[in-house]
Formats: structure tokens, sequence, C-alpha cells
């Protein structure tokens, strides 16, 4: 029986769609029992206080390549003609790392990094700078979250952070301890990251015709 066939059945027949696995980082054996603790210490707090998430500022760097290049092999255009979009590939692009904070109304840069590599020296130079007055602005008992990468690991990260925002921070080593490998529960992950991406790859319209 030829595959198209199959799939006739399946989509016409069983109105059945194909849809690819989405690819997720793999949990160690401790990270679900840290993340339900993490839960429950939230909800513990904001049933004390209910403005207890409003105060929170969740932060990420992210890389962008300056080309906008994008994987065809999981991109799809659908329409009714084709629409000839293409994309030039340039080998080695150029990228940039970013740093972004997120609160319930507020998105906090996002801040450019000079250096192709980030350490403890360059983040906490970008947090001095940039990110932390203007959180600060906008909310005074601001509580910043942060993940675990070895950057925010730095003991001069840690101790500006201690000074800061006293039992206010919430990370690897912080007063509210972050569960590792918890991408999917920060919200730069699973929205201001792609949807910055999607902006930054949309097809550049043509210039009009004289």
């Amino acid at each position: 029986m030829p595959h198209t066939t199959i799939w006739n059945v399946l989509h016409n027949c069983l109105h059945l769609n194909a849809y690819k696995a989405q690819v997720v980082q793999a949990l160690h054996p401790n990270d679900k029992p840290r993340r339900f603790e993490f839960a429950e210490q939230i909800l513990t707090r904001i049933e004390d206080d209910e403005n207890y998430l409003r105060k929170w500022f969740f932060s990420d760097e992210s890389t962008f390549h300056v080309s906008g290049k994008v994987n065809k092999h999981n991109c799809r255009i659908w329409g009714s003609e084709n629409p000839h979009d293409y994309r030039e590939l340039e080998r080695d692009s150029p990228k940039v790392n970013v740093l972004s904070a997120l609160s319930h109304t507020e998105v906090i840069g996002p801040f450019f990094f000079d250096e192709t590599t980030i350490n403890s020296v360059t983040y906490l130079d970008m947090l001095e700078m940039y990110a932390v007055p203007q959180m600060q602005q906008h909310q005074p008992d601001v509580i910043f979250q942060q993940d675990g990468a070895p950057p925010h690991w730095g003991m001069i990260v840690r101790d500006f952070l201690d000074e800061n925002f006293p039992d206010r921070w919430c990370g690897r080593g912080g007063p509210i301890p972050w569960p590792p490998r918890s991408s999917d529960i920060t919200p730069l992950d699973f929205f201001l990251w792609g949807l910055s991406r999607t902006l930054c790859t949309r097809p550049l319209c043509p210039p009009l015709m004289n």
C-alpha cells in the first residue's frame, strides 16, 4: 500500500494532522521534586501576598544570529499560492548575545553584550549598569530571577545580588532556589524569545516600484 494512501486515510477520513515532536531538555531524577518544592513555596507566598508574583522580574540571555538564520527543515509557510520566500544563508554568520528581563507589566531591555562570550564579569557589568537600575525604577522591592547558567554562579554576581536584593533574588545558590533545567517555566523562554525571533526573521518587504 503506498504511503500516500495511508496519509489520505489519516488526514481525510480520520481527520488527523501531522505534528513534529518538540525537543525539550531532559530532566534529572531530582529535578521534578525540586520543581514541585519550588511551586509549593511560590503558592504559599502568594497566599500570604496576592501581589507576590507582580514583584518578580524574570531574566534570561539569548543568542541571535544577525543574518536571521532559520532552520528551513522546520519552517513551513502555508498559503493558497507559493510566496517564493527566500532566506539568504551566510556561513559563520555574526551573532549577538542579549539580556532581557520581564515582569507582569514590563519588558526591560534587550541589552546587548559587546562580548561574544558571556562570563561572570561581563554579566555583572550588564546587571550593574543597565538591567538592575531599570528594574528598580519600575518596582522598588523587585524579586529578581535568574537561572543556573555558569556566569550567574560567580561569587561576584551572587554578592552583588545579595547586596541589592537581600532575600529577594531567585537562582542557583540564592535565597529562593531556582529549580535547575526549568526553562519551560521561564516566560522569556516560552514566550519572549520565540516572539522576538519571529519578528527578527520576518521576510523583508521588497522595495516599491517607481
